[in-house]
């Protein structure tokens, strides 16, 4: 026991020493870190040599594609178009004025559906037709 005890301090005072070697350590890169942003405060930032990617600068389109959009719109058009944007903004109307009701309104009247006669007369037309479909079938007899 007395030799695990041993072997503990040893381990704490080792563990002390490490704790002390860092503390200096950290003293010492904190004042470098100091001594840095005190020489740094009051200088500009260097220019950025940043190019953003002009990803259509090389951009070309085939003449027969160029050809293809050209005969899809008639020219007419095209000088509308130019006609309308050159004749500046179209100025919105006045609003029309609101009439303010209770939201009542007279119910529909109720009726049939509309055409429903008439399919009925299909309908017994066609019952006509089966019957005598049906007693030539059978011979006359029903």
């Amino acid at each position: 026991m007395a030799d695990t005890n041993e072997t503990l301090r040893r381990k704490v005072a080792e563990q002390a020493k490490q704790i002390e070697e860092q503390g200096k350590r950290i003293e010492k890169l904190s004042a470098a870190m100091e001594s840095l942003e005190r020489r740094s405060i009051g200088t500009p930032p260097s220019p950025s040599r940043h190019q953003p990617i002009d990803y259509t600068a090389q951009f070309t389109l085939p003449p027969s594609a160029v050809r293809d959009m050209v005969a899809a719109v008639p020219d007419a058009m095209v000088a509308s178009i130019v006609h309308d944007n050159r004749s500046g903004p179209v100025e919105a109307s006045a609003p029309t004025k609101v009439q303010r009701t209770s939201g009542w309104t007279e119910p529909a009247p109720l009726s049939g559906v509309p055409g429903l006669e008439q399919i009925d007369a299909i309908g017994e037309t066609q019952d006509a037709i089966d019957k005598l479909e049906l007693m030539r079938k059978l011979g006359g007899k029903l």
